[in-house]
C-alpha cells in the first residue's frame, strides 16, 4: 500500500487531500479539492509496491487513465488527470460521485424483499447502452460490466444519473493487456467468447449487460457454480434460462426477449450494436425513458437496511481468481461511496483480487466451445429473490 496521505497534503502539486474515501488491495482513493479551482475530485493512488505486480499494475493503471479520459458521455465517469507522484506512485483524478453502486442497491432490495421497478431497470439499461455506444464508436470494449461497475450518482431532485465505471481493462480493437492463455473479466458476467478465446467486440459488453439486466429482473444471476471456472463455462455452454418462466410471467415477454437476445451464446445472434439494443429496450419500457434513474424508495431502504452489512461468502478459487458473490451480498459502507471507480473499495483492506476487481482465469483458451464439462454448473430452478414489478 502507498503511504497514507495526511489531510491538507497536496497530491501532484494540484490536489489537496480532504479525506479518505476508500482503501483496497490496489491503493487508496481520496476526496480532494483542486488547489486553484476548488473543484471536488476523487483521486486514486495506486499501490505500486506489490511484489511481482508492479509493472503489470502500472501498465493497466496508465491504460485506464488514457482510455477513460477519451470518454465524455454523461453516463460515463469522467477522468480529468493522471500522473506520477514524487515517490513513484501513480494517481488518477476522476469525477467525484455521490451515491451507490448497483451492486449495493441490489443488496438493499434483496434484504428488503422488494423488487426493482421495471421502469428503473429500463432506465438503467438505456443509460448503460448510451455509455457503451460512445465507447464502441471509439473502438473500446469495456469487458467487465457488472453491478459493481455501474454507479447511481445522486443529483438534486431525488433522482440519479447512471455512470459506467472502470474502463481499466477496456480493449482497443485487437490490443489488450491480457496475456495469452488468460481471460480477463468476472466469471459471473463473462461472455462466452471471453471464455473460449474467440474475438471480443462490442457485443461482448451487450452480453454482460444482459446478465446485469437479468439479475435486476429476476433477483439473481442466471447461473450458479461452486468454482469460478465452472461458472464461467456455464456462460459458454449452458442454456439461457427463461426470464418469463423464472418470474412466473411477472416480467413482460417483450422485455424478457430484449434481454435474452443479448444473452445469446453466439455474438452474431445478439443485438448488432448498443444503439439497436437501446432502441429495442426503449420500445418496451413501461413509460418513456427520461435519462434519470428514479430512486423511488431507495432512501427508505438505505435507512432501514443500509447498516446491516452481510459478509461475502467464500468461494473456491482458481490460482489467480476469486468469484463475485451473487446479488444480495452487501458492500460495507454503502453511504458516501463516492469513489469514481469500479474497484469497490471497502472500509477494510481487501485482497488484490477480491470482489470488485477484475478476475483472471488461468488458461481458458484451450477449452473449445461445448467441450468443458459443466455438470457442476446449475441454473437455479426458481428465484429466491424478488422479481421486477411493472
Amino acid at each position: 500500500m502507498p503511504p497514507e496521505l495526511a489531510r491538507d497534503e497536496v497530491l501532484g502539486g494540484r490536489y489537496r487531500v480532504v479525506d479518505v474515501l476508500g482503501r483496497g488491495g490496489y491503493g487508496v482513493v481520496y476526496d480532494c479539492r483542486h488547489v486553484a479551482t476548488g473543484h471536488s475530485v476523487a483521486v486514486k493512488v495506486l499501490a505500486t509496491d506489490m511484489a511481482g505486480h508492479r509493472d503489470e499494475m502500472a501498465q493497466r493503471f496508465v491504460q485506464e487513465a488514457a482510455t477513460t479520459s477519451r470518454l465524455t458521455h454523461p453516463n460515463t465517469v469522467r477522468v480529468f488527470d493522471f500522473g506520477e507522484l514524487d515517490g513513484g506512485d501513480l494517481f488518477l483524478a476522476m469525477e467525484r460521485l455521490e451515491g451507490r453502486t448497483l451492486r449495493e442497491m441490489l443488496a438493499l432490495h434483496a434484504r428488503a424483499d422488494l423488487p426493482m421497478g421495471l421502469d428503473q431497470i429500463c432506465e438503467l439499461g438505456v443509460a448503460v447502452l448510451r455509455s457503451l455506444g460512445e465507447a464502441h464508436a471509439l473502438g473500446l470494449v469495456h469487458r467487465d460490466l457488472k453491478p459493481a461497475n455501474i454507479f447511481l450518482h445522486e443529483v438534486a431532485g431525488g433522482d440519479s444519473v447512471i455512470k459506467v465505471l472502470d474502463f481499466g481493462i477496456a480493449k482497443h480493437r485487437d490490443h489488450s493487456l491480457t496475456q495469452a492463455g488468460q481471460a480477463l473479466g468476472t466469471p459471473t458476467h463473462m461472455a462466452p467468447e471471453q471464455i473460449t478465446g474467440d474475438p471480443v467486440d462490442g457485443r461482448t459488453d451487450l452480453y454482460q449487460l444482459g446478465v446485469v439486466l437479468f439479475e435486476c429482473l429476476v433477483g439473481r444471476l442466471p447461473y450458479e457454480a461452486e468454482q469460478p471456472l465452472q461458472l464461467a463455462m456455464a456462460h459458454a455452454t449452458a442454456p439461457i434460462p427463461s426470464i418469463v418462466e423464472w418470474t412466473a410471467g411477472q416480467v413482460p415477454a417483450d422485455v424478457a426477449a430484449v434481454v435474452e437476445r443479448a444473452l445469446a451464446k453466439r455474438a452474431e445472434e445478439r443485438w448488432p450494436d448498443a444503439l439497436a439494443m437501446r432502441r429495442a429496450l426503449e420500445s418496451v419500457a413501461p413509460r418513456p425513458v427520461t435519462g434519470l434513474f428514479p430512486l423511488a424508495d431507495l432512501p427508505a431502504l438505505a435507512e432501514r437496511y443500509g447498516g446491516e452489512a452481510v459478509p461475502d461468502a467464500p468461494v473456491e478459487t482458481t490460482r489467480r481468481s476469486r468469484a463475485v458473490p451473487a446479488a444480495g451480498a452487501a458492500t460495507p459502507g454503502s453511504r458516501g461511496y463516492a469513489v469514481a471507480d469500479g474497484d469497490a473499495f471497502e472500509e477494510e483492506e481487501a485482497a488484490p483480487l477480491a470482489e470488485g476487481h477484475d478476475t483472471v482465469l488461468d488458461e481458458p483458451t484451450p477449452v473449445g466451445r461445448g467441450t468443458m464439462p459443466v455438470a457442476a454448473v446449475r441454473p437455479v430452478a426458481s428465484p429466491s429473490q424478488p422479481v421486477a414489478t411493472v
